[in-house]
């Protein structure tokens, strides 16, 4: 219903790689199916403007066991959605870091350390970002340390209310889809690469 009938022209964009909700879940999908004439009338993006090289990268090499290029099965139907291995604009930035510590207390005093660090050195708090998974039961004993050490923040859905206010924004992993911040921290990081292959294989 919402083709122009004039034209007979749809405009739709979509990535397949932020179907982060398992592959289970995701729907088998043909423009067809729909009544959408797609076939012959498709564009495939491929270069990766948003990121940084350095990000690309390390994305890349996080996810590429759950993230498996299908774009040669699609090749000779463009009525499919074809999940693509990104390619990098040249865009070139700091690369991300890895710390490895022993326990949820330990990645508390340290997030809080280097967030304090940094608004110190002249960042704001609103900048900032901790990114973690809805289910980590792990990342209160972060929390509790962020608040002992003083580093101000609020959670996603007040942030909407609360704009002006100059605090560190925790928010889980599926709403940060499409947000962006100077800084993010993900702490248990390797329990998220791990989540996303469990739901990878369901």
């Amino acid at each position: 219903q919402m083709v122009n009938p004039r034209t007979n022209s749809l405009l739709v964009l979509y990535d397949d790689a932020q179907s982060i909700y398992g592959a289970a879940k995701r729907r088998k999908f043909s423009f067809k199916s729909v009544g959408i004439q797609a076939s012959g009338r498709t564009t495939i993006l491929k270069v990766n403007y948003r990121n940084t090289d350095e990000i690309l990268r390390f994305a890349r090499d996080v996810a590429q066991s759950v993230l498996q290029s299908n774009d040669a099965d699609d090749a000779a139907d463009d009525d499919g959605v074809p999940l693509l291995l990104p390619q990098s604009a040249g865009r070139s930035g700091k690369a991300p870091e890895i710390i490895q510590l022993p326990n949820s207390k330990a990645q508390g005093v340290y997030i809080a350390q280097r967030l304090k660090a940094a608004h110190q050195a002249g960042m704001a708090w609103r900048d900032m970002a901790v990114v973690y998974r809805a289910d980590d039961y792990d990342f209160k004993p972060v929390l509790w340390k962020l608040e002992s050490y003083g580093v101000p923040t609020i959670q996603h859905g007040d942030a909407h209310y609360a704009s002006g206010s100059d605090k560190v924004t925790l928010i889980t992993m599926h709403s940060a889809k499409g947000l962006e911040f100077p800084m993010v921290v993900i702490p248990s990081a390797q329990k998220i690469r791990k989540a996303a292959q469990a739901d990878a294989q369901e």
